[in-house]
């Protein structure tokens, strides 16, 4: 017995009227349905967001925040508003802050009147017995420092010499040391 089916390509998926629709989600759309995006806020309100028609959005703008149109002013120094006080002002420097040890121009003295005429030392005849003894002294000085120099040059001289003296009777000893150390070898060969 062989079973017959009879397909109704009327129905079905891939049939003659495409998917069935009473199966069909509800959320599909068809190959025929066109997707429109919808454009952002920014590019249909033109009057609000940065940079639109009216610049940034004020509520949402920080409170500190100032425009470009905004010049702010330097407020000038004490200085240079009130020129009553101050260092070179109207009238001059501020006493309160004044150095206790500082003195004004009008603390001046004038100069004294009673001028002395001085005499010059090397005018004076006891002067000359001074430079005439500096000089002797000076001389006196000088000789007694070659006289020191040349002692020790002797005693250097004289030590250097004795230290030779010393180091030339120690390689003698050595020497003869030796001599007779290799005598004593020689006859104790000599005997054997």
């Amino acid at each position: 017995m062989s079973c017959l089916l009879i397909a109704d390509h009327a129905v079905g998926f891939g049939g003659k009227y495409g998917v069935q629709k009473d199966r069909q989600d509800k959320s599909a759309l068809g190959w025929s349905h066109k997707e429109e995006v919808k454009p952002h806020e920014s590019q249909t309100d033109h009057a609000v967001g940065f940079g639109g028609k009216y610049g940034v959005q004020k509520d949402r703008q920080d409170k500190s925040a100032l425009g470009w149109a905004h010049k702010e002013e330097v407020k000038p120094h004490e200085s240079q508003t009130d020129h009553s006080q101050g260092f070179g002002g109207r009238y001059g420097v501020q006493k309160d802050r004044v150095d206790k040890s500082a003195a004004g121009f009008g603390d001046m003295e004038a100069p004294l009147s009673s001028y002395q005429k001085t005499k010059p030392v090397e005018a004076t005849s006891a002067g000359m017995g001074n430079l005439r003894q500096r000089f002797e002294n000076m001389a006196k000085t000088a000789e007694e420092e070659k006289r020191k120099k040349a002692e020790e040059e002797r005693a250097r001289c004289q030590a250097r010499e004795l230290q030779e003296t010393q180091e030339e009777r120690a390689r003698c000893q050595a020497r003869e040391l030796q001599e007779t150390q290799e005598k004593s070898k020689v006859r104790i060969l000599s005997l054997d």
